[in-house]
């Protein structure tokens, strides 16, 4: 799902740019049309024997990469990874969910998810220490935690995920 953030330029050209960029990985810094079309495509039978192509995320930029992904015929088990996948509001998200034949949740405690995505952050260079990446959680991550446990599909199979007890809280 990362393919579908729309790109930097795009967010630019928001009503506000600050709060867009700021935001960036929120719902609505993605393109969910580009992901109801994707999977439309995937499951039109007519589509059976063409390769489609879907986009990557170039993590060293920061911007989709178009056309990146490969899904040739012969691939009959699809594997869709996205916070926002699961969405039963507001439009067009809440198309996508049909779209899935299963849906699996992995349910982690927040604090949990707090410690591992601060972590997550600095390691990334994106904040230059733990706590700065903590409190970039707490601004923007934590936001959308909340609004995916308000708006998904209760549906889907859940996962509790668990820390390992020997792993080290530097390692998660």
């Amino acid at each position: 799902m990362d393919g579908y953030h729309l790109p930097k330029a795009a967010l630019d050209k928001f009503e506000n740019p600050q709060e867009a960029h700021a935001r960036r990985g929120a719902h609505f810094t993605f393109d969910p049309n580009g992901i109801v079309q994707l999977l439309k495509t995937i499951k039109d039978p007519a589509n059976q024997n063409t390769i489609i192509k879907a986009p990557s995320f170039d993590h060293a930029k920061g911007d989709p990469v178009e056309d990146d992904i490969e899904i040739y015929p012969h691939h009959k088990i699809i594997i869709m990874e996205g916070i926002y996948l699961q969405l039963v509001s507001p439009e067009p998200w809440n198309q996508i969910p049909v779209s899935f034949d299963e849906m699996w949740f992995i349910e982690v405690d927040t604090e949990l998810a707090r410690l591992r995505t601060g972590q997550r952050h600095f390691a990334a260079g994106l904040e230059p220490s733990l706590e700065a990446g903590i409190q970039r959680f707490d601004r923007n991550d934590l936001l959308n935690v909340q609004f995916i446990l308000a708006n998904r599909d209760i549906r889907a199979q859940c996962i509790k995920s668990v820390q390992e007890k020997d792993t080290e809280a530097g390692n998660l």
